[in-house]
């Protein structure tokens, strides 16, 4: 009978004959921004470990000028820059990040990334994060064509010079809010409370977490971007034929002042819609 190697000895010996493992195809180098402004890299290495970087929009070295990794652990303030290892666990990506004591606090960097494709791009997205891909989506600012991105979509390096089309890949619990169809209406009232309300609601096809864009519906030349308001609104509660809404600023975590008008169009896309969902009214376009 033929003795057995075990498995470890049997890697040993392919490593002494030069032998090693293919290419992780995940591990590369994934781009994009973050809250606040900030460029995203995050690298993932071959061998299991990564670097997450995190440069404030005030430095002066632009998304594709990040210095490159040094061999000590810990976070550094501008970039901020944190590693560890990383696996695929077979639903994510899970980040394991080294904690320095000697760092201002423990890493902040989300811990499970999905991976996404579409057409030939891969996507990291955060687990809590697919909203945001689903907006990006139907907004139109995804697929982007530059390395910035909506907060926390992450894309590996220069994926953004490749077409796509159709859909992002997602799970299938999030497909509802990949529209077909843009939604529009108006923004009927803000009430004391802050919020604002919306003549279309979740009988149109609104759901908590999508965003949509404001336009002045006064505007001149309705496809320019100086008509478009500066914040975006936030669906709280489709609440039936009247959604309430709260103002966010794109890419900065918190409410915004509204800085709109009653009476603006909104919409699901940056292209403005021929007709709102609520009325079938012509909208200014």
């Amino acid at each position: 009978m033929m003795p057995t190697l075990s498995h470890s000895l049997l890697i040993a010996i392919l490593t002494v004959v030069g032998v090693t493992s293919p290419p992780d195809p995940n591990a590369g180098t994934y781009i994009g921004s973050g809250a606040n402004g900030a460029s995203l890299r995050l690298q993932l290495l071959d061998g299991g470990s990564f670097v997450y970087t995190e440069r404030r929009p005030d430095s002066r070295a632009r998304i594709e000028q990040f210095s490159s990794p040094g061999a000590s652990g810990g976070r550094s303030i501008d970039p901020r820059r944190y590693r560890g290892t990383w696996k695929h666990d077979g639903e994510a990506i899970v980040l394991a990040p080294v904690y320095d004591p000697k760092g201002e606090d423990f890493p902040d960097l989300p811990v499970r990334w999905l991976l996404l494709g579409w057409d030939a791009r891969t996507y990291l997205v955060p687990e809590g994060k697919l909203i945001v891909l689903c907006n990006a989506y139907n907004l139109g600012t995804e697929p982007r064509v530059d390395p910035t991105g909506d907060p926390y979509l992450l894309l590996r390096d220069n994926a953004w010079t490749q077409p796509a089309t159709g859909r992002p890949a997602i799970p299938e619990v999030w497909r509802s809010f990949l529209l077909d169809d843009p939604i529009s209406g108006k923004l009927i009232r803000i009430g004391e409370d802050g919020f604002g309300y919306l003549d279309i609601g979740g009988e149109h096809g609104l759901l908590a977490g999508m965003q949509l864009v404001a336009s002045d519906a006064a505007c001149a030349d309705k496809n320019a971007a100086a008509c478009l308001r500066a914040v975006r609104l936030k669906v709280v509660c489709p609440c039936d034929d009247s959604a309430r809404i709260e103002f966010v600023n794109p890419g900065v975590a918190g409410p915004a002042s509204p800085m709109v008008s009653i009476g603006d169009v909104v919409s699901t896309t940056l292209r403005r819609a021929s007709k709102t969902k609520a009325d079938g009214q012509d909208a200014p376009n």
